[in-house]
Order: C-alpha cells, then sequence, then structure tokens
C-alpha cells in the first residue's frame, strides 16, 4: 500500500501559529515571497548550469519548507540541491519541476488550511 505524505504537516503548524501569534501571518507572506524568488532564481541558475547557485538556492528554499513543517517540498529541494553537485541539466529541469509542483501544493495547502482556521 502506498502512503500519502500530505504537503504540510497540520498539527505542527497549528502549534507554530500558537508560538508565534500574531507574527504568523508575516511568516506565511514571507514563505509565499520567498518560494516565488527562489523558484525564479533556481530557474535562472539551471539554465545557466550554475551549480554553486542551485546548490545555495535549493538549500534555503529546503529551509523555508522546513520552517513551516512542510518535509515533502524539503525533501524535493534537498534532491536538487545534492544533484547540483554532478547531474545533468536534464536531471536538474526535472528536479526543479518536482520543486514546483511541491510549492504549489504547499500553497494550496496552507490556503486550505487557512480558510478552515478562519471559519
Amino acid at each position: 500500500m502506498i502512503e500519502t505524505v500530505e504537503p504540510i504537516n497540520i498539527s505542527a503548524l497549528d502549534t507554530l501559529k500558537l508560538v508565534l501569534g500574531s507574527d504568523f501571518p508575516e511568516l506565511l507572506r514571507d514563505f509565499n515571497h520567498h518560494c516565488t524568488n527562489d523558484l525564479i532564481k533556481l530557474e535562472v541558475a539551471i539554465a545557466k548550469v550554475d551549480r554553486a547557485a542551485i546548490r545555495d538556492i535549493a538549500h534555503s528554499l529546503k529551509g523555508s519548507a522546513l520552517s513551516l513543517h512542510a518535509k515533502p517540498l524539503a525533501d524535493y529541494c534537498a534532491v536538487v540541491e545534492a544533484a547540483a553537485v554532478s547531474s545533468s541539466p536534464a536531471d536538474l529541469e526535472q528536479g526543479i519541476l518536482q520543486v514546483r509542483e511541491a510549492v504549489k501544493e504547499v500553497i494550496a495547502a496552507l490556503e486550505h488550511w487557512a480558510y478552515q482556521d478562519h471559519r
């Protein structure tokens, strides 16, 4: 049986919201902004095959994902970060597709969670 993994850990996110209080919305805004910018930078770095930049950007994005308990996204970023060392440009392109899809899933899950939280 295949286990499905949610894009974010809702229980951990609820706890984080309690801990951060009024600073929590700023964390969400920063995450959205950071992800959007990092995806663009990552695409440029992959197009240039700038391995150091790919590694650094993927590492940064992984940290942002972990801060919001988005483990699947963090895992995809870790794969791209490791692949930056010696993978082919085609493999790096595949990696960014997975990261991009995971970012969409996280943002959709956060929006759904926020909607549920404010009902």
